[in-house]
C-alpha cells in the first residue's frame, strides 16, 4: 500500500501502458499500468486504482488533503 505522499513513486516492473482515457465498456472500468505525467486528484474525493501501478521517473501522483487513493 502506498503512503500518502504528494510525490509517490512505486516501481513494480515494466508494464503495458494504456491511454488514461481508455473508454469503459459493458460495466468494466480500465486504468493504465503506468503513470508517466503528473496526475492530480481532486480535493475531497476518493479514488481507486486496480492492479499493479508504476509511477515512472517523469510521473507523479498528487493527493491533496481530504482525498484518499486506494490501490487494490
Amino acid at each position: 500500500m502506498a503512503s500518502r505522499s504528494r510525490q509517490n513513486s512505486m516501481l513494480v516492473g515494466a508494464q503495458e501502458t494504456l491511454p488514461m482515457d481508455t473508454p469503459n465498456a459493458q460495466g468494466f472500468a480500465y486504468n493504465a499500468n503506468n503513470i508517466t505525467t503528473t496526475v492530480t486528484l481532486p480535493t475531497g474525493v476518493n479514488a481507486m486504482w486496480v492492479g499493479k501501478l508504476t509511477v515512472e521517473a517523469t510521473g507523479k501522483i498528487i493527493i491533496p488533503d481530504g482525498t484518499r487513493l486506494v490501490i487494490v
